[in-house]
Parts: structure tokens; sequence; C-alpha cells
């Protein structure tokens, strides 16, 4: 038990959750991605054999490709799972001669089988979508089939991605159903900032067939404009313009049974028909996911927001879906070289009370970055145990489509950090990719000075069995906000950039501690950036 935890009454949820996890026994993990189109849209799933080096697990997986009614169109069983992993679902069906059209806003499940605990059911798998055009946009991991002959009846509430009025970017939610039951009472409710109350319901007729699966498009163009308080909500085709405030977001409401219910979701480019991709997150709708008694300086929650001199800006999003009941919470922001607080936002109720959305764009003038903190505004002292925090990184140069939404969460002071980090990725032709990390933590915030890291790189390439390793040392000055270029990288150990390779890292943290890390790719003269963080 974590030390910390120690006569400290927490939330009844998060911790809860994890302890779940951690006692029971897992032989399966499943994911579940949309096809979409295969003809414009080419979908890659790519991850490593960390149940290998983490467990020395020996795992497989199976992939299964079923059309939008669930009917199955071809099973892969009994795949080994190599140190480096790359599916190219385009290439599979063409090579067993599947007609696209068959197979349209269908879905792949890839599952890992083993006979031994896997501990977590949720795979890190990371699924990569390229359009015919070079748009490229990437998810991890989210919603997932349960095992057969289990039922685990949920009524479900998932939110917590970017939308706003365009006829060029269409809100699109994927949902799916497992081998048994339903999903059904589906509701999409569309909300406006401060706006409790819901400006419109869209009712979605039940999934009820095995496996069947949905793409739902959401139009919000034929919302009145009263609801929309500035001209930059206007319709404008060609409108890119991320540094505005989020202003509405979006609920998918329903009840499941053989589901684990998180969905991949996101907008649809209609100028370059590309599916810029994320996932939800649930909302709080229960009581008691809280931490108690948060009055120290150290207590804080916390996320760092690292960005790039002149080449990456970010914007931060905190949406209201973390409590059922009215909970003010006090979101500070501070420079992430002094920790010194430059603003703050007292009041914030971050409850679906109150639909105040909580925005921050870091800017080039920001370099290296900010951190965000949250503490209690409310007299009982509590603050949110999950605080669902989305940051959009853009090119500075300009975006051509939609930015990557990384779908994250605030750190408590309770959680404690890990000591390996890894993720996986894919080199394109045109695109550089980098790591973005800080050393910030809990501590940190109370002595207002970042740690010393020491940390191992361990790269490996798809059909190379050679392992390659490099140490980072970096001192509180350097670390407090660092990049790591996977094109340097390559360089430094003499490797080949090649088209369509796949690589996977791993971080083994020696000394200090850090939080998690921001993996992106970017395309400067396509205007185009993807990625997600680290697992």
């Amino acid at each position: 038990m974590n030390p910390k935890l120690s006569g400290v009454k927490t939330s009844k949820g998060l911790f809860n959750d994890r302890k779940e996890l951690e006692n029971g026994s897992i032989s399966r993990g499943a994911a579940v991605f949309p096809l979409f189109d295969l003809e414009l849209n080419n979908l890659y799933l790519t991850f490593q054999n960390y149940w290998k080096w983490k467990r020395d697990v020996y795992v497989e997986y199976k992939i299964t490709i079923r059309n939008l009614e669930g009917k199955s169109f071809l099973e892969l069983s009994n795949n080994e799972v190599k140190d480096v992993n790359l599916i190219s679902l385009r290439d599979i069906v063409n090579k067993n001669q599947i007609h696209f059209s068959n197979i349209k806003n269908g879905l792949v499940e890839i599952e890992i089988h083993s006979k031994e605990n896997i501990v977590y059911p949720f795979p890190a798998i990371i699924g990569v979508y390229k359009s015919n055009s070079g748009f490229i946009s990437a998810v991890h991991t989210c919603g997932r089939t349960l095992e057969k002959g289990v039922i685990d009846r949920r009524i479900f509430s998932e939110t917590n991605f970017y939308v706003f009025k365009s006829e060029r970017f269409i809100p699109f939610i994927h949902l799916f159903n497992g081998e048994t039951g339903a999903i059904e009472n589906i509701r999409i409710l569309i909300y406006c900032d401060s706006n409790s109350q819901p400006l419109k319901v869209i009712k979605i007729p039940p999934l009820r067939k095995s496996y069947q699966s949905n793409l739902i498009h959401v139009n919000l163009n034929d919302l009145e404009e009263k609801h929309f308080s500035s001209s930059s909500q206007k319709k404008d085709f060609n409108l890119i313009n991320f540094e505005k405030s989020a202003s509405y977001f979006i609920k998918i409401e329903g009840e499941s049974s053989s589901i684990f219910p998180r969905f991949l979701c996101g907008n649809y480019d209609l100028l370059n028909k590309n599916y810029c991709v994320t996932h939800t997150f649930r909302e709080v709708n229960f009581e008691g996911d809280t931490i108690e008694n948060c009055i120290d300086e150290t207590q804080k929650s916390f996320v760092s927001l690292p960005i790039v001199k002149d080449k990456l800006r970010l914007k931060a999003i905190v949406y209201p879906t973390t409590s059922p009941s009215s909970l003010k919470v006090k979101i500070d922001t501070r420079y992430i070289n002094d920790l010194k607080t430059i603003s703050s936002s007292n009041i914030k109720d971050l409850s679906a009370k109150s639909c105040q959305i909580y925005t921050k764009n870091v800017i080039s003038s920001d370099s290296p970055g900010l951190v965000a903190t949250a503490f209690p505004n409310n007299e009982q002292n509590q603050l949110p145990a999950r605080i669902a925090i989305n940051l959009m990184y853009y090119l500075e140069s300009g975006m051509n489509t939609m930015p990557p939404e990384i779908a994250h969460q605030m750190s408590t002071y309770l959680t404690g950090y890990k000591k390996n980090y890894w993720y996986s990725g894919i080199i394109f032709d045109g695109y550089d990719n980098i790591i973005l990390g800080s050393s910030i933590t809990s501590n940190s915030l109370s002595n207002c000075k970042a740690e010393d890291i020491n940390f191992e790189f361990i790269l490996r390439l798809q059909n190379d069995d050679n392992i390659y390793k490099r140490d980072f040392d970096l001192n509180s000055n350097e670390s407090k906000s660092f990049k790591i270029s996977i094109e340097d990288t390559f360089r430094f150990f003499n490797l080949d950039l090649e088209n369509q390779t796949a690589y996977s890292w791993r971080i083994k943290v020696k000394k200090g501690n850090m939080g998690a890390l921001y993996c992106l790719s970017y395309n400067d003269s396509l205007g185009c950036i993807y990625g997600e963080h680290s697992f």
C-alpha cells in the first residue's frame, strides 16, 4: 500500500478501481477500433511486447474483423506477439480478398490471450489512422468487449472531447456491442458553456445484435445562433482557429452489459477525408470519488504542460464532468521554470451543475511550458480524484486539420510515480517524432524546484532483434521540460529512417521521478500533428 494513503480518506472510485485490477487475475485483454473506410483511411495497430519485459508472460493475439451488423469476415488466431508489432488492416483485408465496402464503418477487435495473469484487461495498443492525403491521427486502446459469458451491466455517461460549430469538422462517436445483451437507452446530449441544461438531446437506436456497431455523426450546425455567444462560432468551412476557448461539449449516455463503455470519438475532417480521433472519458456521476482533507501545498493535483518554443503550442481543457454535486476547485497556472503562480481561476465548479469549461492556451512566450494545479475551493477541502484534462498540441506554423486531443488526467499527490514508461510508433515520411516530458512532482510545487533525473532509453525496431540503449542524465534545470527526438536517437545508433517502420521505446527511471510523457509526430509542410500520452 502507498504509505501516503495511511490515515487518509480517499476516493471510493479511483483507488478501488486500481485495487480491483491489481488483486484480480486476467487472462484476456481486448481493444476495439472502428475501420471507417479502408479505401480512404488505413488503420495501423502498433504495440510492443511489454507483457514479456514487465512480467515474463507469454501472450498471443487474435484479430477479428466485423461489419456494422456484427458479422465476422475474418478471424486470425494464435498470432505470436513479437517485441515490436505492426498490423496494417488494409494489407490484411486485401490479402484475404475482402471488399472494403463490405466492412465499411465496421470494426476490428484485437484480443490478447495468455495462460497467465496479464493483470490489465486493456492492452497498450496504438491505433494509427492515415488518410490517402497523408493526414494522420492516433488513439490508444479505449473500449473493449468483455469475456464470453461475462455480464457487467453499466449505466454509462461518456464525454470530454472537443467539438465546435463547423461545416468542415463533424463530431462523431463509434458505439459497439459485445457478444450478448445490448447497448440501449442511448442519448447524445449537447451542452453549452455555463448552461446546465442540454441545448439538444438526440436519441440513438439500440444496438441489439452481437458485436453490432454504429458510427454516429453529430450535426451541430442546426443549433440556433443564440446559443453561441461570439462571432468565432459562425460556420466557416476553412476556419481553423484553436485558440478560442472551448464553448460546449457532448455526453453519450446509455446502458450496456457486455462491454467496457469507453468509445473512440473525435471530429471528421470533410476537406481532407481524415478522422481526427481521441476517446471519451466517463463522467463521474457517483458521490465519493474525492480526496479529502487537501489543505497542504503538496496535496494539489497537477499536470505539466511542456511545449516547444516557436514550434508547438498547446490548448488544455478541463470539462465539468468530475462530480455529480457542486464542487468548486481553484485552478492555477505556473511557469514551469520557477513554479511561480501566474494566473488563477477561483470559481470553477467542475460538476455538471455549472457546466463551466476551463480552457488554458500555452503559447511560445510561455516556453518551456506551464504547470496547471488544482486545489479545493470549498469548505469540505475536497478535491475530485479524477480531473480529466484534454491536451491539444498544435503547430505554431499553422494547422490544416484538427490537432490531436490527448485524453489525460491530472496527477494526485497519492498516486505515486512509475519507473517504466513505454510507447510504440511508426516512422512516416515527412513527420518528425518527439517525446515531451517533465520531472515536476507534487513535492516540486512546495519547494519550487524540479528534480534531477536519470533514465535509460531502450529502443526496439520492427524486424530487428537488436536492443539499443542510451542513458540520459538531466539536472533539475534540464528536466523540468525536456524533449527527446526519435530521429536524433536513430542517428545516434546509426539507424536508417525507413518509411512505415514500427518502433517501440521504453524508459527505465533510475533516479528521480517524472510524469506522463507526450509522444508527438508532426509534419510542418502538411500542417498535421498527432500523438498520445505514454503508457
